[in-house]
């Protein structure tokens, strides 16, 4: 049975360790410029991207390695290697 109704993610909040790597992901491979700060420019709380992304900033976390995909160690590398085989850089998706 299809599903007939559309359907999208509209906010997605994300813990990171280094919000710097991850904002300069999010802006320059996916093409999602800032639309909200919280804290200071250079060292932000929180970071709010055009398209629904919150990436949270918290030092020292790291994810649960139960929750990585097979065969990686950080987000950062599976993030680096796989999104842009997925994602037009600028799309903005």
């Amino acid at each position: 049975m299809a599903y007939n109704k559309g359907a999208y993610v509209e906010h997605a909040a994300i813990r990171v360790n280094d919000i710097h790597w991850h904002i300069r992901f999010f802006k320059e491979v996916l093409g999602m410029p800032v639309r909200e700060i919280d804290g200071p420019e250079d060292n932000p709380n929180q970071y709010w991207t055009v398209g629904g992304i919150q990436l949270i900033a918290t030092p020292g976390f790291e994810a649960p390695r139960a929750m990585m995909p097979v065969g990686w160690r950080t987000w950062e590398s599976w993030l680096t290697t796989w999104m842009p085989r997925f994602v037009k850089p600028g799309s903005g998706m």
